[in-house]
């Protein structure tokens, strides 16, 4: 539960409700949802796994979160990996997550149920959320799971943004460039990138992390005016990667745009493409060329990677299993 994020409410709202939740299988909380909740469980997962206990020792954080977190990490991790969501959505219908503090009411954004062994998710106050703002609060969350109660708020806040900032650090004198696509600030983590922040390639080409609804970690490219999402979702079969990209009111690049894209160096910047899937594969990602008006085009469609780009399949509906990232012109 994040007590940086609440919403104040009286108490007469949870004795007067008896509404059912929605849960994550009822269609209320959407594919997109489901799939960037699964997304932030897995960066949290990767959070976790990769994190520099000798970096978190030094961070400038009260002893008490360091004395929690070290002392109780396999638990962390444990629970991270056991998290199962029910989605709510009061805007619907569903019941809003309420507790009790002090006399007062409050409205969260997630609250695990010990007697469902489920993490409820309030959709209304975190639809605005990427995977890796959700992973954070998920880290937080992690810490109640474990056994800290709302006396810990402010330590768990602590170790949620102690855990990712000592995530894959290094203690020696010399740290790496932490990029190697932006020659202006080589020094910035692209996933932490602030919005606003501008990135120019050695090829001169100029890429500025922005902001759109359901993008997550999104990047426009200044020179064709594209918005790149980051992972939204895997589909098996080109169509229906075209699909999920229309429920956003955006669509698949074409093959010309990720072409470009690598020339530029704006695949290498973007989340999600160079890393594995969880069979170990390389992350593909589709592309979309729909048809011409000439009486003889078909539509066709490929893979692309942050090193490859293959295929010229005419077939709209070439059956695998691909990752969907979606463009929108802006």
């Amino acid at each position: 539960m994040k007590s940086f994020r609440f919403i104040f409410i009286v108490l007469l709202l949870v004795l007067g409700s008896s509404k059912t939740f929605s849960g994550i299988g009822a269609g209320n909380g959407g594919d997109t949802y489901k799939i960037l909740l699964q997304e932030a469980k897995l960066k949290a997962i990767e959070y976790l796994e990769r994190v520099d206990k000798a970096a978190f020792s030094k961070l400038n954080i009260s002893e008490r979160s360091k004395e929690i977190f070290m002392g109780n990490y396999t638990a962390y991790l444990r629970e991270s990996k056991n998290i199962n969501f029910l989605i709510v959505i009061p805007s619907l219908g569903d019941e809003p997550l309420i507790v009790a503090r002090e006399g007062k009411s409050y409205r969260v954004e997630a609250l695990y149920d010990s007697s469902a062994q489920k993490l409820k998710i309030d959709k209304d106050l975190t639809e605005d959320y990427d995977h890796e703002k959700l992973a954070k609060l998920l880290l937080h969350e992690a810490g109640h799971m474990v056994g800290f109660g709302f006396e810990f708020e402010n330590n768990l806040d602590e170790i949620a943004v102690g855990i990712i900032r000592s995530f894959g650090t290094s203690s020696g004198e010399n740290p790496k460039p932490k990029n190697t696509v932006c020659i202006n600030d080589p020094s910035m983590d692209l996933r932490e990138a602030p919005i606003g922040f501008t990135c120019i390639t050695e090829n001169d080409a100029v890429f500025e992390r922005v902001k759109r609804k359901f993008f997550g970690e999104a990047w426009k490219d200044h020179d064709t005016g594209l918005i790149w999402s980051d992972l939204v979702g895997e589909t098996w079969g080109c169509n229906k990667g075209v699909k999920v990209c229309e429920t956003l009111e955006a669509r698949l690049p074409t093959q010309i745009e990720v072409q470009r894209a690598s020339a530029s160096g704006l695949l290498k910047a973007l989340p999600n493409v160079h890393v594995m899937k969880r069979d170990y594969s390389l992350r593909s990602y589709w592309w979309y060329n729909p048809p011409t008006r000439s009486w003889f085009s078909h539509p066709s469609c490929g893979t692309y990677s942050d090193t490859t780009i293959s295929g010229n399949y005419y077939e709209f509906t070439w059956n695998d299993h691909e990752s969907v990232r979606c463009v929108v012109s802006e």
